[in-house]
């Protein structure tokens, strides 16, 4: 039980932490004159990141838009991870 509240935890943190950011970058994106639109063309997104990561190149902002990413794939992955682990205990209990 203690397991699955604390999955349910970081479901809930990973999620609010991928939102935030993926709004952060899309925010981003506007600023430097990419199409980002709120509520689609998402992946997108992430192409535009990678272009301007290799634009950027080895600069200090090459390495903060890199940091960005990594922080973003880290919240998607945490909460996909506490979704499998709340799914899978909940499968397993019946």
């Amino acid at each position: 039980m203690k397991l699955q509240a604390l999955a349910i935890g970081l479901m809930i943190l990973g999620g609010l932490a991928g939102n935030f950011l993926w709004y952060r970058l899309k925010q981003l994106l506007r600023h430097r004159g990419y199409p980002a639109f709120w509520s689609h063309h998402h992946f997108q997104d992430l192409r535009h990141l990678d272009e301007l990561i290799r634009n950027a190149g080895g600069s200090p902002e090459g390495q903060r838009l890199r940091r960005l990413r990594t922080s973003l794939y880290s919240a998607i992955a945490a909460f996909v991870a506490a979704f499998l682990l709340v799914a899978a205990s909940r499968f397993l209990r019946t």
